[in-house]
């Protein structure tokens, strides 16, 4: 059978008919991960963080994160009062959401508090701190990597 111009033409045109309806369905099934589910209202509330952050840079003494072979130690500054402090630490996993882990603030007298690497999987990370005390709030960032 001879190939004239119309018949390459029309196999040409089917098949890329028939590759980009794959393309498609390919990028259809594909998992998307939002980096937050209700970011609008988080992007709203930033200007709130950029105080947070303001305030953590005024400290004399930053969180101090020790790692070790069973798990991570936070260590708090020293404080001059005998107010407790409150807040959040949020393991975020940014390639996968479900393997992000929140911790409640519970320093024993030594300011400091213990995470085992038991509640984590390994990879990377971002340790959140979103703490208060005297009702100043503060937030640290920093970027960790687990290996077991």
């Amino acid at each position: 059978m001879k190939f004239n111009w119309g018949n390459r033409l029309a196999i040409f045109i089917i098949l890329y008919v028939l590759i980009m309806i794959g393309f498609i369905f390919f990028f259809v099934s594909q998992k998307v991960n939002l980096v937050e589910e209700n970011y609008y209202p988080k992007e709203q509330a930033f200007q709130q963080q950029i105080e947070k952050q303001k305030n953590s840079a005024f400290l004399t003494e930053n969180i101090d994160i020790q790692e070790s072979k069973e798990g991570i130690n936070i260590v708090f500054p020293k404080i001059d009062s005998n107010d407790s402090i409150q807040g959040k630490i949020t393991f975020y996993r940014p390639s996968d959401p479900e393997k992000d882990v929140n911790f409640q603030i519970q320093p024993d007298t030594s300011l400091s508090q213990f995470i085992s690497y038991d509640k984590l999987f390994s990879g990377k990370y971002k340790l959140l701190i979103d703490w208060e005390l005297n009702n100043v709030k503060y937030y640290f960032e920093k970027v960790i990597v687990i290996q077991k």
